[in-house]
């Protein structure tokens, strides 16, 4: 029986990495000893059992074991930390920041606002009905004089009214409310770029304390080794035991700065979680490496930077906002015009007498007979409120000239902005090329010294001096080549390039 379950284990194989082998090569043991359990595979239940039994049972095993087999390798990948790029990370942050989805919820608000604004511009249908009581001296509703009989009565009514001119007041509103509408989305895509811009500086921020935790690594390496050289010199009588001491103290000191690098890169995680609005105790890792540093920097023709610089969220937003304060004022002057509605309805009504031995008409007959239409136009002129309009329309007005003040104040902040991320690639490339030479000096001067000092030749506090200017000048390396590329793409959004599309190449 042990050879039966062998080859039907044996057939099914599965795939691990690069080699090939049988299922029974990835079960635990006690896995094959519980299936050798079942009772299919007990001799009595093999001498009871027909052939199509036991082919059944071997079948369902197989299947178990196939099944079982998948979900071990499934969780183990499953237990690995998700591997997120730049551009993972800018769409999640788009839909999960906490305030894109407040910004989105601000633009439905304001979607509803126009909704509103356009149903007062449609037909408004009421339908109505009352009941009434009356006791004592009243009016008779058969003989319409007055009388004490008490009676009962009740009425219904269906009216409409259609508002045909107001000055235009309903359908400036209208507009108004739907520049409000695209102000609103514009006001959220730029707040969701300057949460992609958080996003890029934490990701980066991850990438840098990453390099500077592996550069400490292998400084630990180095001085740990330079430590044992001290050592095996001290019994040779070339190094004191104060050099061996010195050595220690450089090696602690290193793994200090390993745990604090290490701390860093894991606040650094933190905060990109918080600015792509990701629960904190997901296990991510970011993908390593920066884009091109071959990226052109080519001017943009005047014409479609002209185009890009207008559609800049921030400038577009203070656009409508401008069109908005002028629907505003057109509505202003709408209210000193005259206002024209038209309305209509039919109505009937029922009643009866209490206490009266006169029979009351059915209330079929009097819903026919007393029903009643009516058609009506109504006009409104306003001749004087206290001077509310004037002071409405003033106040619309200075509205208007401020917004005005606002796109022009925005252009120009935009324009200098842009000048200044113009600026900061240049200063950053210069930095970044003066960087590599300062790196590539230390680390000639790095080694001359490490060889001295495997010769005896210096201390070890120069050789700690030697490394601490190397891992100072490989720091600021990498720093500005991340900064380098965060300004260029910085320059590249204010050219109407989207993060997203800059970084998905």
């Amino acid at each position: 029986m042990h050879e039966m379950h062998y080859f039907c284990m044996q057939k099914h194989k599965t795939t691990i990495g690069s080699r090939t082998m049988p299922l029974y090569a990835v079960i635990p043991q006690w896995w094959v000893s519980w299936v050798m359990s079942l009772p299919a595979f007990s001799p009595f239940c093999l001498e009871a059992a027909t052939m199509n039994n036991i082919k059944y049972y071997m079948m369902q095993t197989q299947q178990l074991i196939v099944s079982l087999v998948l979900a071990f390798l499934t969780h183990g990948a499953w237990a690995q930390d998700r591997v997120m790029s730049l551009t993972d990370c800018l769409a999640y942050a788009r839909e999960h920041a906490f305030a894109n989805k407040s910004n989105r919820l601000a633009v439905e608000q304001t979607r509803m606002d126009k909704h509103i604004q356009a149903s007062a511009m449609m037909p408004s249908v009421g339908l109505y009905t009352s009941g009434n009581v009356s006791f004592g001296r009243s009016v008779d509703p058969e003989t319409n004089t007055y009388d004490t009989k008490n009676t009962f009565s009740n009425g219904y009514s269906l009216t409409i009214s259609l508002p045909l001119f107001d000055g235009l007041v309903s359908i400036n509103n209208y507009r108004a409310a739907r520049m409000a509408e695209l102000s609103q989305k514009k006001s959220a895509e730029n707040e969701a770029d300057q949460i992609s811009l958080a996003v890029i500086r934490s990701f980066y921020n991850i990438i840098y304390y990453a390099a500077l935790e592996t550069q400490m690594e292998k400084q630990l390496e180095s001085d740990r080794h330079n430590l044992a050289v001290t050592e095996r010199q001290e019994k040779l009588g070339v190094k004191s035991r104060g050099d061996i001491d010195d050595m220690r103290a450089i090696v602690a000191g290193d793994e200090y700065e390993l745990l604090n690098q290490q701390n860093l890169r894991r606040k650094a995680m933190l905060e990109l979680k918080a600015q792509m609005g990701m629960p904190v105790d997901e296990e991510i890792a970011v993908e390593e490496g920066t884009p091109d540093d071959g990226l052109t920097q080519e001017a943009s023709s005047s014409s479609a930077f002209l185009s890009a610089f207008n559609v800049h969220p921030r400038i577009m937003q203070a656009a409508h906002e401008l069109q908005r304060s002028r629907y505003q004022v057109r509505a202003a002057y709408g209210n000193f015009m005259p206002s024209i509605s038209l309305s209509g309805g039919v109505s009937t009504s029922y009643y009866k007498m209490l206490g009266s031995d006169n029979k009351a008409p059915s209330f079929s007959s009097q819903w026919h007979n007393n029903m009643g239409q009516y058609v009506g136009f109504s006009l409104s002129l306003p001749l004087f409120n206290g001077l509310a309009n004037i002071k409405r329309l003033k106040r619309a007005k200075l509205n208007y000239n401020q917004r005005q003040v606002e796109l022009d104040k925005t252009r120009y902040e935009i324009e200098r902005t842009l000048s200044e991320a113009r600026l900061d690639v240049d200063a950053a490339e210069s930095e970044w090329h003066a960087a590599q030479t300062r790196a590539e000096a230390e680390e000639v001067s790095n080694r001359a010294i490490q060889r001295k000092y495997e010769l005896g030749g210096v201390s070890p506090m120069d050789l700690y001096t030697s490394n601490t200017k190397l891992a100072s000048a490989r720091a600021a390396l990498v720093g500005k080549h991340i900064q380098l590329v965060i300004n260029r793409m910085v320059y590249s959004y204010y050219k109407g390039e989207g993060f997203i599309s800059w970084t998905g190449k």
